[in-house]
């Protein structure tokens, strides 16, 4: 487990890679004007301690 983002996991290179052929590919064509986070939801705000 890796206690800074949701998916329990560290982030490897590959997560951004995936992240900028998406963003290059035709899937993509409608998505502009955003930020996209790969982060594995490493923005969680923690209420209590763990």
């Amino acid at each position: 487990m890796h206690p800074d983002n949701l998916t329990g996991t560290a982030g490897r290179p590959e997560d951004v890679a995936n992240a900028f052929l998406w963003l290059a590919s035709p899937a993509s064509q409608w998505v502009s004007g955003q930020t996209i986070q790969v982060s594995g939801g490493g923005k969680r705000i923690r209420l209590m301690p763990e």
